[in-house]
């Protein structure tokens, strides 16, 4: 289920975890049952469906809590967080977050904390405050400093670079550019074209917010270059 749902394969995803939780519930597990429904929660947010990931994921941090695994409590309420924003409220969605970020530095867990930093960033900038957003971007890839973090720096950094194109900053293009190097970093040490493929299926956005920054700086041919990347990327994959 949790390989599935990292390469973007939905319904076998949600498959795996329903079985799952079968075997976990049969099991007396509520570890594994709470990993399992929040695997569901994830699939379904992923999906477009916020209102019903909302009750797996409510499920998930109850049961990871009777578990006495603080961690996958806090990291699941953060994917609640990211369900409650969707499905419109926010008030909660920030009562939510405030409680993980919290849980998260008590567990000394900075890759956790610069997560939780960076849900607050994407609300901020959702919420027309990009300036703000920069800073909680800024300071959470300061929190998170060299450690091997892949899959957090990569979206900071994505992140920041949505926070300094939307006040207008030449500086956007860097981070992006930062962003996409992190990701053909990780892709890269995949051991086939087709999970290199699967896994950058939902990323391929930063790469289409640098090409429109470059276009709208008056910048085509570095835009064009951009878009060109994108293409051999997929080329390259295809090829294995």
């Amino acid at each position: 289920g949790d390989l599935a749902a990292e390469f973007n394969v939905w319904p076998e995803a949600e498959a795996a975890y329903r079985e799952a939780e079968t075997k976990y519930r049969a099991a007396a597990d509520a570890g594994g049952g709470a990993r399992a429904r929040h695997g569901i929660g994830l699939v379904r947010l992923a999906d477009g469906d916020a209102s019903g990931a909302l009750g797996s994921l409510e499920t998930a941090v109850r049961g990871f809590e009777l578990a006495g695994d603080s961690r996958a409590a806090a990291l699941a309420r953060l994917d609640l967080v990211a369900a409650l924003a969707e499905a419109g409220d926010r008030t909660r969605a920030r009562r939510e977050l405030a409680s993980a970020h919290d849980a998260l530095a008590r567990l000394q867990d900075p890759a956790g904390v610069a997560a939780a930093t960076a849900v607050l960033a994407a609300m901020e900038l959702e919420d027309g405050r990009p300036a703000a957003a920069e800073a909680l971007y800024r300071k959470a890839l300061a929190d998170l400093g060299a450690r091997p973090a892949a899959s957090v720096s990569w979206a900071l950094h994505a992140g920041l670079g949505d926070a300094l194109a939307a006040q207008h900053s030449a500086e956007a293009a860097t981070a992006y550019r930062t962003a996409i190097s992190l990701l053909e970093r990780t892709a890269g040490t995949l051991p086939s074209r087709d999970r290199r493929a699967d896994w950058l299926a939902d990323k391929w956005d930063v790469y289409a917010s640098l090409a429109t920054l470059e276009r709208s700086r008056g910048r085509d041919s570095t835009a064009f270059e951009v878009c060109e990347r994108l293409r051999a990327r997929a080329m390259l994959d295809g090829l294995g």
